[in-house]
């Protein structure tokens, strides 16, 4: 369950420091890469997959604010496309924004993660009057949720264990929830 790699709960890196991250889980999966440009601002590309019906991509940027020695918020905002197929089938243009606690100092990290997503999405219309067929295009917003609880287990110098609950609803149609477990590495 991929569904970015909220690197915002990896400790504060150094200034030029990045990060892979791979996920996997029921029923999200991902993989994602993120570098860090100054010591609170980090940009993320990231890419998952909710069984394969389900892609999603996007560029997040976030920017971490402490709140005292050991935790930290922060808010973040992306821009992705989400492709769907099948019955319930949507693709378009997706603009989220997310907020995340999480203690960078803790032995094992816990986090927390809102986030909400906005998708655009077109279909095509058909409509018959007699013998005459009409088709057009449809504009239809579609909002998606979560709550994401994460913990990361940090071991060796760059490298930490995840595992991660997620709590949603996509599209304001289904839950997905899910649970997944994931590999980081600093580059």
């Amino acid at each position: 369950m991929i569904w970015v790699l909220p690197l915002a709960l990896m400790s504060p890196g150094t200034v030029g420091e990045s990060e892979v991250s791979l996920r996997a889980g029921f029923p999200w999966y991902g993989v994602g890469v993120a570098r860090r440009f100054t010591s609170r601002l980090e940009v993320d590309l990231q890419i998952e997959t909710a069984s394969f019906a389900r892609w999603e991509s996007r560029v997040e940027a976030g920017y971490a604010l402490p709140i005292g020695a050991r935790w930290q918020l922060q808010p973040a905002l992306s821009l992705g496309y989400a492709d769907q197929r099948g019955e319930l089938s949507v693709q378009g243009p997706q603009i989220g924004g997310s907020l995340t606690l999480s203690c960078h100092t803790c032995r094992f990290r816990p986090s927390l993660k809102l986030w909400d997503r906005e998708l655009l999405s077109v279909r095509r219309t058909e409509r018959l009057e007699g013998d005459d067929k009409t088709t057009g295009l449809k504009w239809e917003r579609l909002s998606s949720w979560a709550a994401d609880l994460e913990i990361l287990f940090p071991f060796g110098e760059r490298w930490a264990f995840e595992t991660t609950f997620r709590f949603s609803e996509i599209d304001g149609r289904f839950a997905i929830p899910g649970l997944s477990l994931g590999l980081r590495r600093r580059l």
